[in-house]
């Protein structure tokens, strides 16, 4: 599975993948230190690394080991749900041109809510891609599903909080709720579910407010690092959990995809 995992991600991500990864071990180590060094090597050789996060009953609380910034906020969040599944990645690509801060470019690349629409995922059950979010889009509010314009004017390190509507393959038509954060070097998306998400339209998999999602994308010179983080507590899924935790991956991997074609279309 991590082999069939990371050929999807490299045929995805073909357009940042010509050259080689312009960061090495040693530089990853300081950015991402609670990684393994057979994590970094795998990160620095494929561009991308994927775990599952400690969530087994009578283990410490899980936390996050492989993001580049914000990690004890994101980590403390993901306690608070008490999750059952989790699963964390972190992707690198080069940037062209390079950049020593978040810009507008990276700004806007991860603004654009309605650019989700129609992006793809491997499905695991049907073996082939398929579209992973059918409709995308900011909403007027929590209980207001009237679309409204992408969100803008996010940085300077003020939070913005923008509701979204998104109906995907595996878990049907969900609010989301996300909360923009920033500094010079880093953006930080907290999601978190709005509403109850029903895996293959019947099946209740994650109550509303039980589902934690982070994205944080770091700047560094001439590379950017995509992290994500996605962690439930689910509810009676008839040994489907495995399954279920393989879709948050799913969309983790669909995500980045959605902020690297951003950047690239944006460079």
């Amino acid at each position: 599975m991590a082999y069939r995992m990371q050929a999807i991600v490299g045929l995805l991500f073909v357009s940042f993948a010509a050259g080689a990864q312009p960061l090495g071990v040693a530089r990853l180590r300081e950015l991402i230190p609670g990684a393994s060094d057979a994590e970094l090597t795998e990160l620095v050789r494929d561009g991308v690394v994927r775990t599952r996060i400690g969530t087994d009953q009578g283990s410490p609380a899980p936390a996050t080991r492989l993001a580049p910034a914000f990690g004890d906020a994101i980590t403390r969040r993901i306690a608070a749900v008490e999750p059952s599944i989790g699963v964390e990645m972190v992707v690198i690509r080069p940037l062209d041109p390079h950049r020593s801060r978040i810009d507008d470019t990276i700004e806007s690349s991860l603004a654009s809510i309605s650019a989700m629409q129609g992006i793809e995922y491997y499905s695991a059950s049907r073996d082939r891609m398929r579209v992973l979010f059918h409709e995308s889009y900011a909403i007027a509010g929590p209980d207001d599903r009237r679309r409204v314009p992408d969100p803008v004017g996010f940085g300077g390190g003020d939070e913005r909080v923008v509701h979204v509507f998104q109906r995907d393959s595996s878990f049907g038509s969900n609010v989301l709720e996300l909360t923009y954060r920033s500094t010079e070097t880093a953006v930080w998306i907290e999601m978190k579910n709005l509403t109850t998400m029903y895996y293959q339209g019947f099946v209740p998999a994650v109550r509303a407010e039980q589902l934690t999602m982070h994205i944080v994308a770091y700047v560094d010179g001439d590379s950017v690092l995509f992290y994500g983080v996605s962690a439930a507590r689910t509810g009676f899924l008839m040994g489907m959990e495995r399954r279920v935790e393989e879709s948050f991956a799913n969309r983790l991997i669909a995500l980045a995809e959605w902020f690297l074609s951003g950047v690239s279309r944006r460079s």
